[in-house]
């Protein structure tokens, strides 16, 4: 009875020893029974030995040691679960485990209150999403193909330069991707472009905007005051003459008596009739002036007597083509649409001029070849004085990057 009690003992600790050592490396195994410290029994030393050969000599202390060593590695490891955000929660039914970490608790398990198997799920579950942390309006991140994984390429995680709706854990706290990071580029990107600005290992892809110009008749000559014809313009005088009746009130004279020995009675009354305050003259009777003012007046006048009122002679189409989207180029072409009065323009044989935004003439002909993004501008040479906008201005831009 006592062999067997001892071989039972023996084999007990045995198990312990193993899963010691086991714990302290890197991987964990345990039994699936929790043991207590009521349940260790022995009396004094226990030797252990085989064919008579001494192996080890266990006696309490040494077994309560084990147990001490399996308990403290499961508080190292419950530790670790913390930092990964999972929180343990003391239920009716016992400790469970969360996956929040934006719960806090209070109290903590020890070693001793968890089986192995609660741990081991736990540590499974250390890197899944909480299911209540859902990212609103997730996007499929984009992989860019082409590029070497290598060191130069990674950086610690942060929440702003991880995709929308994307997770990673950093120093234990997990970080839910915002999708900043793409927007900025995204928004750096485009501002680089409409300067120019790209990575030399990179090459631009370009766009023009269509335009389209309308030459028309311009009036030519003057409205000058100079009878006769000037370009365009009939230049003429006419005169117009207009009454005016005064209509002014008439006023009443003083009578005056005048002296004058040669006349009979020794002189004469003089005055007490009417007349206008303007114009003068004498009226029996009080009223209004009757008299009339002629006005001439001479007007010129500029008639428009070429007969091309709103003529269209033409339009200037100006259109942009990539022949080759990955060679950095893109061909500006220039063509002329006739309309009704295309007789009347007189355009050169280089009929076409292009420049950049600084002037600088860059070719002449239908098409030319451009390198950068800008304002590139084509004019058209004619020899007519009574045509306007003859010059078109298109805008280049990056539309793409290519490698």
């Amino acid at each position: 009875m006592k062999k067997y009690i001892l071989q039972k003992i023996c084999l007990g600790m045995s198990l312990a020893v193993s899963i010691c050592l086991n714990c302290c490396g890197s991987v964990a195994y345990a039994a699936e029974e929790q043991m207590e410290e009521n349940t260790i029994r022995s009396c004094g030393k226990i030797v252990y030995s085989e064919n008579k050969t001494e192996k080890c000599i266990y006696d309490s202390a040494d077994i309560q040691a084990v147990l001490d060593c399996i308990n403290r590695q499961k508080g190292v490891l419950i530790q670790k679960l913390l930092q990964l955000g999972t929180r343990f929660i003391r239920t009716e039914n016992g400790w469970q485990y969360l996956r929040n970490p934006e719960i806090t608790v209070e109290e903590l398990p020890g070693g001793k209150e968890l089986t192995w198997e609660q741990i081991f799920h736990a540590v499974k579950d250390s890197q899944t999403i909480p299911g209540d942390m859902v990212v609103k309006e997730p996007k499929i991140a984009v992989q860019i193909e082409g590029i070497n994984e290598v060191t130069d390429f990674y950086k610690a995680a942060a929440a702003d330069n991880l995709s929308n709706g994307k997770a990673a854990w950093q120093d234990g706290i997990l970080l839910l991707g915002t999708g900043a990071d793409n927007e900025k580029a995204y928004a750096q990107g485009k501002e680089d472009g409409k300067k120019g600005s790209y990575r030399p290992d990179m090459i631009p892809i370009y766009a023009a905007e269509e335009k389209e110009v309308v030459i028309r008749h311009k009036h030519t000559g003057s409205s000058a005051e100079t009878e006769g014809w000037s370009g365009c313009y009939h230049n003429f005088t006419t005169t117009e003459v207009s009454e005016t009746v005064c209509g002014a009130t008439l006023y009443q004279t003083e009578t005056t008596w005048y002296p004058n020995e040669s006349e009979e009675g020794g002189g004469s009354w003089h005055g007490g009739y009417y007349t206008c305050p303007w114009h003068g003259g004498i009226y029996e009777t009080s009223g209004t002036c009757d008299s009339v003012d002629i006005q001439r007046t001479t007007v010129w006048h500029h008639d428009i007597s070429c007969g091309k009122t709103d003529l269209v002679y033409a339009v200037l189409k100006i259109t942009g083509t990539g022949e080759d989207y990955l060679d950095g180029k893109i061909h500006l072409c220039a063509e002329l649409v006739e309309r009704e009065g295309f007789a009347n323009l007189r355009p050169s044989d280089e009929k076409f001029v292009w420049k950049n935004a600084q002037g600088e003439i860059l070719g002449n002909g239908a098409e030319i070849i451009v390198e950068k993004p800008g304002l590139y501008s084509c004019s058209v040479v004619a020899s007519n004085e009574d045509v306007n906008m003859l010059t078109g201005n298109t805008k280049v831009i990056i539309k793409g990057i290519g490698w």
